[in-house]
């Protein structure tokens, strides 16, 4: 049977844990605002991530869901019982959310100056993630642009100046996800914008590395 998106969310929200609120012990014992702050935060940030889940590629889907749980360990790790560094984490992540929910979603109080916005999220091009060596890092920053001076480099790309860009998708993979649209819109929409896009390194014979297509790819419009 052909899973719907409903099902796919639903399903999502039962393997989910609890929002992240109740992960966290930040208030006085009679601190009513206190606890609603945090249930606020906490609830918002775990209907955005759903909402997200809801609007990228079904391939896309598990790029985003490990793109989640690493974000929410550095947060742990990193603030720890420090609730401020919680707080401001939550927030920021939030605002970076907003643009890609459903009107159902939208919550006042989330925006914020200075953040990166997720674009989309696009996952590997021809199906699931590989299984082979881990793959090599690799975040690069500018105009999105179509690509088309050097033969290794043609497509959907991040602007290299001089130099050739490095292709976030290969004009011949263009329209394999829902994602590859929204780039296109932005290309045409807003061709000064800049971007920063985080995946994984594919170096071509020239030497000019391009994004491993079949490795998971985030896209944030830069403030």
């Amino acid at each position: 049977m052909k899973k719907t998106v409903a099902g796919v969310l639903l399903a999502a929200v039962l393997a989910a844990p609890a929002p992240a609120a109740a992960q966290y012990d930040q208030c006085g014992e009679d601190d009513i605002a206190c606890d609603e702050l945090w249930y606020w935060l906490g609830e918002t940030l775990f209907l955005y991530e759903l909402g997200v889940l809801n609007l990228i590629g079904e391939g896309a889907r598990q790029c985003f869901e490990a793109d989640t749980a690493a974000w929410h360990e550095k947060v742990a790790a990193s603030c720890g019982e420090d609730a401020a560094c919680t707080e401001t984490a939550y927030r920021e992540r939030l605002a970076s959310l907003a643009p890609l929910q459903p009107g159902m979603n939208a919550a006042e109080g989330v925006a914020m100056d200075g953040i990166a916005v997720l674009a989309t999220v696009l996952g590997p091009e021809t199906g699931d993630l590989p299984a082979a060596a881990p793959p090599v890092p690799f975040d690069a920053t500018g105009r999105l642009v179509w690509a088309s001076e050097h033969i290794e480099h043609m497509g959907l790309a991040v602007d290299a100046g001089a130099a050739a860009g490095h292709v976030i998708v290969f004009d011949m993979d263009i329209g394999n996800q829902p994602g590859h649209t929204s780039l296109m819109q932005m290309i045409e929409n807003a061709p000064d914008t800049e971007v920063l896009v985080r995946g994984s390194s594919a170096t071509a014979p020239d030497g000019v590395a391009n994004f491993d297509t079949e490795q998971c790819r985030l896209v944030y419009r830069l403030p």
